[in-house]
């Protein structure tokens, strides 16, 4: 018994996965905005959780989520795009001295 759970969580999981990129490519390519493949990632991750026994299918669900957003978006496959520099440089007033 534990097997079959095991191969339908797995099944349950590549499934909504498969077709949360399929559906996540199609939208980005017709409308170009990134928050409507963020959405539908989130909610293969909600499908995931209701339709499989246990915790982990979800959180691997979550994580490869994250994997998979940027790849559909018509970026590399990286988790995040680097939008700028972050440096840290306090400025100092010297009227305050």
């Amino acid at each position: 018994m534990k097997g079959t759970v095991f191969l339908h969580n797995i099944r349950v999981t590549v499934f909504f996965l498969t077709d949360a990129t399929l559906l996540a490519s199609a939208f980005f390519l017709l409308s170009h905005n990134s928050a409507n493949v963020a959405i539908i990632y989130v909610l293969a991750t909600v499908f995931v959780a209701r339709n499989t026994a246990g915790y982990v299918p979800g959180i691997i669900t979550a994580f490869l989520s994250v994997v998979f957003k940027p790849y559909s978006d018509g970026a590399e496959f990286i988790f995040t795009l680097p939008l700028g520099e972050y440096t840290y440089e306090p400025e100092i007033d010297s009227s305050d001295y």
